[in-house]
C-alpha cells in the first residue's frame, strides 16, 4: 500500500529544473544519510536586509522546486523580515535520490540540523504547503525547539485525498491528522474554502483531531472560539495553541498570490505572538 501511495503522492515525473544560475550563492548542498546510502539535496537561504531572530524552514508543494518558490520566498523574507531556508527533498530539482514520504521526512530532518547549527539562537518556524505540510508537521512533532508551525492547504492523510471517505486507516500515510497531536508549539492552520485539490475538510479533520487530543489531556475544558471577518475574506477558529484560518473563496494554488495579503496578515499575527 505504501508503494501505491508514494506513486500517487510522488509521481515519477517530478520537476527537474536546473536553477543553479538563478539562485547562485543562495544554494548549498547537504548530505542526507539513509543507512549507508547517501543522497545530496539542495537548499536555498533567503535572509532579509535587516537583522532577524526568526528562521523559517519552508517545505514546498508537490509540483514545485526551489526554482518555483524563489521569487515568493525572496518577497516573503523581506516583507516579513524572517529568514527562509527552503529545500528540494530527494528526487526533486537537482537533488539526488527518489521521492517518497520517508525521503521527504529525512530531508526535512537534515535541513533542521543544518539550521540549528547555523542559527542556534533563532526562533524556529516550520512552514509547509500542500504535501510539504507533511514534512513541516513531522519536524514540529519531532523537535520541541520549534516555536510555531504553519500548515498551508494541508492534507489530513493520503486516504483523505485519494478517497472521498477514508476506508481503511490501518494502511494510511502522510498523516498530518495523527502527527498534529504531538505538536506542542503554536499552530497556524490555513485553508481556502474553494480548494478542489485538497478539500477544506482536511483542515477541519486536523483541527478536530488536535482539539480532541487536547481535551483528553486538559484538566479543564478549553473553549473553542470563532471570529468572523478578522481580516478581509478571513475567518478564524481558535482552540488552545491552534489558530485555524479559513480564507473565503481561496483555492489550492492561489493563496500566495491572490490572497497574499491574507497570508501576510496571518504571518504577522504569528510574529506578534512570538514577539518577533
Amino acid at each position: 500500500m505504501g508503494a501505491i501511495i508514494n506513486s500517487i503522492a510522488f509521481p515519477k515525473e517530478v520537476p527537474k529544473y536546473d536553477y543553479r544560475e538563478l539562485l547562485g550563492t543562495r544554494l548549498q548542498t547537504l548530505d542526507v544519510m539513509n543507512g549507508k546510502k547517501k543522497a545530496q539535496i539542495y537548499i536555498s537561504t533567503y535572509s532579509p536586509t535587516f537583522p532577524t531572530r526568526g528562521t523559517v524552514i519552508y517545505s514546498h508543494a508537490n509540483a514545485e522546486t526551489l526554482q518555483n518558490t524563489h521569487y515568493l520566498l525572496e518577497f516573503m523574507s523581506e516583507s516579513l523580515n524572517l529568514r527562509f531556508v527552503a529545500y528540494d527533498w530527494e528526487g526533486y530539482g537537482l537533488s539526488e535520490g527518489n521521492a517518497t514520504e520517508q525521503s521527504l521526512k529525512r530531508g526535512a530532518e537534515c535541513v533542521y540540523q543544518y539550521v540549528k547549527n547555523q542559527y542556534p539562537n533563532d526562533l524556529l518556524i516550520s512552514w509547509g504547503r500542500s504535501i510539504g505540510t507533511v514534512a513541516a508537521c513531522h519536524l514540529a512533532a519531532l523537535f520541541p525547539s520549534f516555536s510555531a508551525l504553519i500548515l498551508q492547504s494541508p492534507m489530513a492523510s493520503a486516504f483523505n485525498i485519494v478517497f472521498e471517505k477514508a476506508c481503511c486507516g490501518c494502511a494510511d500515510a502522510l498523516e498530518n491528522q495523527v502527527m498534529i497531536t504531538n505538536v506542542k508549539c503554536e499552530i497556524y492552520l490555513i485553508h481556502g474554502t474553494s480548494d478542489r485539490i485538497v478539500p477544506i475538510k482536511n483542515a477541519q479533520l486536523i483541527f478536530d483531531n488536535f482539539k480532541n487530543q487536547q481535551l483528553k489531556q486538559e484538566l479543564f475544558e478549553v473553549i473553542e472560539k470563532t471570529d468572523k471577518n478578522v481580516y478581509k475574506l478571513l475567518d478564524v477558529k481558535q482552540f488552545g495553541k491552534m489558530h485555524y484560518y479559513i480564507i473565503q473563496k481561496g483555492g489550492h494554488n492561489d493563496l500566495d498570490t491572490v490572497y497574499k495579503k491574507q497570508i501576510k496578515y496571518i504571518a504577522e499575527e504569528m510574529k506578534a505572538k512570538l514577539k518577533l
